[in-house]
């Protein structure tokens, strides 16, 4: 349990930008491993990457002047922090942090304007992108160490009594996406109707569950005196299926 508290806290942890010139300078000058500087600053060693990624910038800055002459790099750290610990940012998120430096920098005449941020987001190559799938909940560090574990823990059985689930949703009135024609054609609005469908089977593969099929009705038209447990898979509804 201790392992996985000192894990989290490394994960959490954030460097000042005295810290991320000094860490490639230890780079740079002592040649010093990844795993060598995670120790040392108390990171993981793809924080190390990805500071190590950006060391001439680093390495550029004067540390010494904490005032407008890098307020612009301030901001630019605290936006790297956020999208390294995978963070929602946006327009005005990075607006009201500017406003907060400059009044502890005591720098003044300054205007978070429209312009200001989109020369900023231009500056550092920031774009707005749709977050998908799940991935950035996984605990990425942790990984080669849970999968080392998981090994050892299947050992102990065979590949008949290991057995793994997933969850899908079929589109049941969805068209699909590509269509002959002599010219562009408009798409229409797609339709929402969905039923969600877990598959199970073993990892040997000889043994497969039914499906477990989910509506979000109890009673369908279409089965209408119809035994839900003659069906060839195991029926259930919910509302938010």
């Amino acid at each position: 349990m201790r392992e996985n508290k000192d894990t989290n806290n490394k994960k959490k942890k954030s460097l000042t930008l005295a810290q991320k010139k000094e860490l490639c300078e230890k780079q740079r000058d002592q040649k010093l491993s990844g795993v060598q500087l995670a120790a040392q600053y108390g990171i993981s060693t793809s924080t190390v990457s990805d500071i190590l990624k950006r060391s001439e910038h680093w390495l550029s800055i004067d540390t010494t002047l904490p005032n407008a002459n890098n307020f612009q790099e301030v901001i630019s750290i605290w936006v790297d922090q956020q999208i390294s610990r995978n963070l929602t940012i946006n327009g005005p998120i990075i607006q009201q942090k500017a406003v907060e430096c400059a009044n502890l920098l005591d720098i003044t005449n300054f205007s978070v304007s429209a312009g200001w941020l989109s020369n900023f987001k231009q500056r550092n190559n920031l774009h707005t992108y749709k977050k998908k799938g799940e991935a950035g909940s996984a605990p990425i560090d942790e990984l080669p160490q849970m999968r080392a574990e998981l090994r050892e823990i299947l050992q102990a059985y065979e590949l008949k009594d290991i057995w793994n689930c997933d969850e899908t949703a079929l589109f049941w009135r969805l068209e699909p996406s590509k269509t002959i024609a002599h010219d562009p054609v408009l798409g229409k609005k797609r339709p929402k109707e969905r039923v969600s469908i877990l598959a199970t089977c073993n990892a040997s593969g000889d043994e497969r569950l039914p499906l477990v099929f989910i509506h979000k009705y109890e009673t369908l038209r279409a089965l209408k005196g119809i035994e839900k447990r003659s069906l060839p898979v195991w029926y259930y509804w919910n509302s938010k299926a």
